[in-house]
């Protein structure tokens, strides 16, 4: 059993946890509710209650109240114990035409009255009705064996009754059964939030992942692009001037880290990569080259995650026939097919067509030859490749053609131990390890340490945007 990790824990991560599962938590609710309406059916045995109310008085006492009382409780007690014999039960049986006594009965003295109920509870309105009778005609004749002198009178008759006892209330116990239901699935995920291995913030990622963390990324909102719902989504690129101040200033941070890995030992191919899928590892990468391209920087942005390739998706460029990434390096084509994104400056090398030996053409001499000529060509080679701990791609990329490698790590996303693992793969291959970088980060903390400006920050943000109607012109320019 999994420990419970409290410094892990927050209650944001939990409601977030939840509202991540909440179709499962729907889900096993209505089949709760379901179960609980198919059992209550399966089981429910209605039963209905006839009773009969009666006065006892003695001949000679009718205005005798203390006399009247006193037979009545005298008369009821041994009501109870006539109906509990066997020798009862089989007279009214026998005046029923019966082989067993068809429900229950009872008699009950009303406080400080001469009035008795008995009631017969029975699965048959009709049949509880007709024992009632039954007994009331019995007790009748065998009155004053009772009670000397005893007078009864009927003061309320018994009906057959209409309704059970318990009405049949379906929607109260599907309610039941469906709050039990996604209680429970809340009570499981809670335990696996307090039990998780998730990296959810940064003192996690510091004091439990190995390398150095790069860069964090805040999350970014996508409901921006809700008006674009009906078209391709374009992805969070920092060439949209909608994304946030803080988004694109945490891609400057980690275009800095590149830039310098490169000035001091000469770098200039960088594999991105990540434990799992979607993490964010192809947004991230596009937007380090886009960074890259608006410093300045001639790059060449490569899709080699060929098993799910999603570049051309982000940047709108479909590839023509015959002159994807996979045409180039299977030898269908000499030409090297290379689209120029006009607004971000970028170099695209794409693919839209899954391939499922990619780990070959990667390793392959036809990868070794592109990226050596790629190298005299552009300032910085990013490759996007498949998530490490599915794939061996990005190994052997790291192995074959990389000098440097980076680790996505997506927040309460990937356990750390096997974040952990991935690392050391990578860490064993021929290109060196540069760290992680913390992405879609929604802890409050690390988004200010990601913004030390805080809100002048914002403030900033929100001037740029009004006074910069048309700032890729600009960049553009500066590119040609």
């Amino acid at each position: 059993m999994n420990e419970i990790n409290l410094q892990n824990f927050k209650i944001t991560y939990l409601l977030q946890d939840i509202t991540d599962r909440l179709f499962i938590i729907i889900s096993v609710a209505l089949m709760a509710a379901m179960a609980t309406f198919v059992l209550r059916n399966e089981t429910y045995v209605a039963r209905y209650t006839s009773e009969i109310t009666f006065s006892v008085s003695t001949q000679g006492s009718i205005n005798d109240a203390y006399s009247n009382m006193s037979t009545t409780t005298k008369m009821t007690e041994m009501i109870t114990q006539l109906i509990d014999s066997n020798a009862f039960e089989s007279l009214v049986c026998e005046e029923l035409g019966l082989k067993e006594f068809p429900g229950d009965v009872s008699a009950s003295q009303i406080t400080n009255t001469n009035f008795v109920t008995i009631s017969v509870t029975s699965e048959s309105p009709l049949m509880a009705f007709r024992t009632v009778k039954t007994i009331m005609k019995k007790l009748g004749e065998i009155s004053d064996l009772l009670v000397l002198n005893a007078i009864i009178d009927v003061f309320t008759d018994a009906v057959v009754p209409e309704t059970s006892d318990d009405t049949l209330k379906l929607d109260i116990y599907c309610i039941i059964g469906f709050l039990l239901g996604a209680a429970v699935v809340i009570a499981w995920i809670s335990y696996k939030s307090l039990t998780t291995d998730a990296i959810r913030s940064i003192e996690t990622l510091e004091s439990n992942v190995d390398g150095s963390i790069l860069c964090t990324i805040p999350y970014e909102s996508n409901s921006t692009n809700k008006i674009r719902r009906n078209k391709k989504d374009k992805g969070l690129l920092i060439s949209d001037l909608r994304r946030s101040f803080v988004y694109v200033e945490s891609f400057k941070r980690l275009r800095a880290k590149v830039e310098q890995c490169a000035s001091s030992k000469g770098y200039k191919v960088f594999i991105v990569t990540s434990l799992l899928m979607n993490e964010g590892k192809t947004t991230v990468a596009a937007n380090l080259a886009i960074s890259l391209a608006k410093n300045q920087h001639s790059v060449l942005f490569i899709d080699a995650d060929m098993r799910k390739p999603a570049v051309y998706k982000i940047f709108e460029k479909t590839p023509e026939s015959g002159a994807e990434i996979t045409d180039i390096l299977l030898g269908r084509t000499k030409r090297l097919y290379v689209h120029r994104d006009s607004l971000t400056g970028v170099n695209l090398l794409l693919g839209s067509k899954l391939y499922e030996k990619s780990d070959e053409l990667i390793g392959s001499a036809q990868m070794a030859t592109l990226i050596a000529q790629a190298r005299q060509k552009y300032d910085f080679i990013i490759i996007d490749t498949p998530p490490v701990g599915i794939l061996s791609d990005a190994e052997v990329a790291a192995e074959a053609i990389a000098d440097a490698s980076i680790m996505i790590i997506r927040e309460n996303y990937a356990s750390y131990l096997a974040v952990n693992r991935a690392i050391a793969s990578l860490s064993d291959c021929k290109a060196e390890y540069l760290g992680c970088v913390y992405n879609m980060c929604l802890n409050q903390s690390t988004q200010q340490a990601a913004d030390p400006y805080g809100s002048i920050a914002h403030q900033y943000d929100t001037e740029y945007a009004a006074v910069s109607s048309k700032p890729h012109a600009v960049d553009m320019g500066m590119n040609k």
